[in-house]
């Protein structure tokens, strides 16, 4: 009944070894939430023109601040995180996709390299 079809795109993060569905809990510290919710804020700011002091709804956006998403992908540079239209905004806005690289997850990753895997955790500054 609506306007238009919808298509959702969503990741599934594997530990072959352990064969188990990784979660951001695992992968991140204890009590990561509240900073990379600030970190993924900051860079949906930056990609899209918004000044710290402009709001996220004028812009377009449902909320004024986005949470992390649990639908997220893992590469050897970084994780990205992935939004379904209407996840945080409407369809027109399309998909909305935040790539972090591990040099800005450093204060929120867990020290455990077993995720990164062609890198060891030296190679990441920071750790």
């Amino acid at each position: 009944g609506g306007a238009h079809g919808i298509l959702i795109t969503q990741y599934a993060v594997c530990d072959l070894k352990q064969n188990k569905r990784l979660a951001l809990d695992d992968i991140m510290k204890d009590g990561y939430e509240a900073e990379l919710n600030r970190i993924l804020n900051q860079k949906l700011r930056k990609l899209n023109g918004i000044k710290q002091e402009e709001s996220l709804q004028n812009a377009g956006f449902f909320e004024e601040k986005i949470d992390n998403s649990d639908n997220f992908f893992i590469n050897k540079d970084g994780i990205g995180f992935f939004y379904n239209p209407y996840h945080i905004a409407p369809y027109s806005a399309g998909t909305t996709e935040l790539f972090l690289t591990f040099n800005d997850l450093k204060s929120v990753l867990n020290a455990d390299p077993s995720f990164f895997w062609n890198q060891s955790s030296s190679e990441i500054s920071g750790f």
